[in-house]
């Protein structure tokens, strides 16, 4: 996931075309890690992103909030750099440290050159301003005491130092490879340790097509002759890249490269983009989105997750308890049997025998009795126990049914909070446990949850028809059963929690490609979204009903059908109506 040098000597090029001829309009710092600088020429504006937070540099159409009083890094940028022309950018080889030059003028007005450099070095990343050697100042100050490179303002920069490993930009490619074979470890690893600019992905990649997806500790001719061919295709990768993402179960970004990547099999998909700003531009944004969501949604996540585990506590014990009732006809028998034989039972006694009546062969029972009581109050003791245990297995039977519903529900909750999209998403959904008393109402919660909410999905199929799906269990008994009029169709995944669906059928027939596609969208919205076969049923809205007393978002239906589907990500995203 790191960016390499020969991912970056890709990049550094394509921002070297975009840029070309503009001026520097604005420079922002969102962050304490971030550094924007907006650029601008007729019929162009854009905005460059510098961040040690996720090392890298890119062009990016995110917008970014800004503090109210810009950081004195920020004013020290704005005072060489506004208005400055981009004159081009420069890498060591494959370094992982590019320099961005501009030319402006100084408070004298001779013409300077200034310097954005980003080094791209993991935790030691930095982002460092000069004018041409001599530092202007740096993110990430240090010093002597620090036993690494100086960097201070009016310091001469030194270059990190350089490791002096092979560069396929100029070595020859056979006697890199011949290096490669006769050294020591793995292939991966003696191409990491050899190669300049080539990161971990990269470096398996090679190997998993010399070996033939072994990564093994020799090479053979075969496999040497393959290395030499691979190394080419590198090298070709280095000077013409095309970038590439890999996306883990069709959907999520998982990595990028300049070269297309096999080693992952069926398990990442490999899709080639159109530039690569554009590709860490969104990888990054599709990242960060992820990461506030689950920030957002943590606290609801942990709660539902205790309220499952100790439910599932619950009705284990439940059971061993329900269990236990299972021999209470024993119980009623032993006191029937002992009412029978009442005057042939001394009184003070622990057990008796006495022939049971129940048993098809009359075989004689031994019965423990409490020499406390009288035989008439061992039977009634008997008695007692049964009905207890009666009435237990009731009550029982009813609290587990009660509890298995309650966790299928709070799951139900814990999926759609996992596919929630936006924080009015959210919103909803922390109202909806408010509502079932599992969380406290917040202060005016209820006017502001009115305020942000936000309609069901809404897609439209290839033949035209209008597909609503809820966006959480409130939503999904609206749309189901007051939205829905009979004639519609309602769609839903078979035994896995899920959206409901609603094809809007305008009070005739519904074709079968609506429904193939409405389908689809139900195992999208859905737990299975990621699996290659969705079961998911489908209805007349007229045979969908809510039971008494049933949870938000459950319902029965009968006389439904069912097709298997595979949700299609981009499919779907194309049917959004608009």
């Amino acid at each position: 996931m790191p960016i390499d040098g020969a991912f970056l000597y890709n990049l550094r090029r394509e921002i070297d075309l975009v840029a070309a001829e503009t001026r520097v309009d604005k420079v922002n710092q969102p962050s304490r890690d971030e550094i924007i600088v907006s650029l601008h020429k007729r019929g162009f504006s854009g905005k460059l992103i510098f961040t040690i937070s996720d090392p890298r540099v890119h062009f990016t159409d995110q917008n970014y909030e800004n503090p109210a009083q810009p950081p004195m890094f920020c004013m020290l940028m704005r005072k060489y750099f506004t208005g400055a022309r981009y004159v081009g950018s420069h890498q060591d080889g494959l370094e992982r440290a590019v320099r961005f030059d501009f030319d402006t003028y100084n408070e004298l007005g001779d013409q300077i050159t200034v310097s954005i450099l980003i080094e791209i070095m993991g935790r030691n990343s930095n982002i460092i301003l000069l004018e041409g050697n001599r530092i202007i100042d740096a993110l990430r100050r240090t010093s002597v005491e620090t036993g690494k490179r100086i960097i201070l303002p009016g310091a001469i920069y030194e270059p990190p130092e350089s490791q002096n490993k092979n560069s396929l930009i100029t070595a020859d490619v056979k006697a890199v490879a011949a290096r490669i074979r006769d050294s020591q470890g793995r292939i991966s690893d003696r191409l990491l340790g050899l190669l300049d600019g080539v990161s971990p992905l990269v470096a398996r990649e090679i190997a998993f097509y010399a070996t033939e997806g072994a990564d093994a500790e020799t090479l053979d001719d075969t496999g040497y002759m393959r290395l030499i061919g691979m190394l080419e295709r590198v090298k070709s990768g280095i000077e013409n890249g095309q970038p590439n993402l890999l996306l883990r179960s069709g959907t999520t970004p998982y990595d990028f490269s300049y070269i297309p990547i096999t080693q992952y099999g069926k398990m990442a998909e490999c899709k080639p983009t159109d530039s690569f700003s554009g590709l860490l531009d969104s990888f990054y944004a599709e990242r960060r989105h992820q990461e506030n969501m689950k920030r957002r949604t943590a606290d609801l996540m942990k709660l539902i997750t205790n309220s499952v585990e100790r439910l599932s506590r619950k009705i284990n014990k439940q059971r061993a308890e329900l269990k236990a009732c299972e021999n209470k006809e024993d119980l009623r028998i032993c006191g029937e049997l002992l009412k029978v034989n009442i005057g042939l039972i001394e009184r003070g006694a622990t057990v008796c025998e006495v022939i049971n009546y129940y048993d098809p062969e009359c075989k004689p029972l031994r019965i423990k009795l409490d020499e406390r009581l009288t035989p008439a109050q061992n039977a009634a003791k008997y008695f007692k126990d049964y009905k207890k245990a009666h009435t237990a297995e009731e009550m029982l039977s009813k609290l587990i049914s009660d509890a298995e519903q309650e966790m299928v529900y709070l799951e139900s909750v814990f999926d759609a909070l996992s596919r929630a999209e936006c924080e009015s998403d959210i919103a909803e959904i922390r109202a909806e446990l408010a509502d079932s008393g599992y969380i406290r109402r917040q202060a005016s919660a209820k006017k502001q949850q009115k305020n942000r909410a936000l309609p069901p999905h809404h897609y439209r199929s290839s033949d035209g028809f209008d597909i609503y799906v809820g966006r959480n269990n409130r939503q999904n008994d609206i749309l189901t059963l007051k939205t829905a009029e009979h004639s519609d169709i309602w769609l839903h995944t078979k035994d896995i929690h899920g959206d409901h669906v609603i094809i809007d059928a305008r009070g005739g027939e519904v074709p079968d490609t609506t429904i193939i596609e409405a389908a689809e969208i139900a195992a999208y919205h859905s737990k299975g979204r990621h699996s290659s076969s969705v079961p998911v049923d489908y209805v007349r809205a007229a045979k969908v009903k809510k039971p008494s007393g049933a949870r938000l978002g459950m319902v029965i239906y009968e006389g439904q059908s069912t097709i298997y589907v595979t949700a299609d990500e981009e499919k779907i995203k194309r049917q959004i109506a608009q």
